[in-house]
């Protein structure tokens, strides 16, 4: 999904710019979100998929044009070291939001268990 929605969302700033893609990519990954948010242990998968789906269009579709119109407003002779600085930082936040989100996954389990435990006694 990711794959086809970034070439989609590359031909869509050809055509627009990146302001109206980004926009719409921006609110899909907020919904995507809100719905992960709001997924339960009774969600049923179908749910929790069709939420990822909608979070894999809305990042690509933000992603996608705000690189390139990032890259297309410098000048020629720095688009190289733009180019890097974007894939620099995309490495680095990522393993820094996937370190987060573990953090904060293993802490949700410990209060899973000791709110059971409360909720026995």
């Amino acid at each position: 999904m990711n794959a086809i929605v970034s070439m989609l969302a590359g031909r869509l700033y050809d055509r627009v710019g990146a302001r109206i893609p980004a926009r719409i990519g921006f609110a899909l990954s907020i919904a995507g979100s809100i719905m992960l948010l709001l997924a339960m242990g009774s969600s049923t998968i179908a749910y929790v998929i069709v939420a990822h789906i909608v979070l894999m269009i809305g990042v690509p579709l933000a992603m996608s044009p705000c690189q390139t119109s990032a890259l297309n407003s410098l000048p020629p002779q720095l688009s190289a070291d733009g180019s890097t600085a974007l894939n620099t930082m995309q490495q680095v936040l990522g393993a820094i939001a996937t370190a987060v989100a573990t953090s904060l996954l293993g802490l949700g389990q410990v209060l899973s268990i000791i709110f059971r435990k409360f909720a026995d006694a």
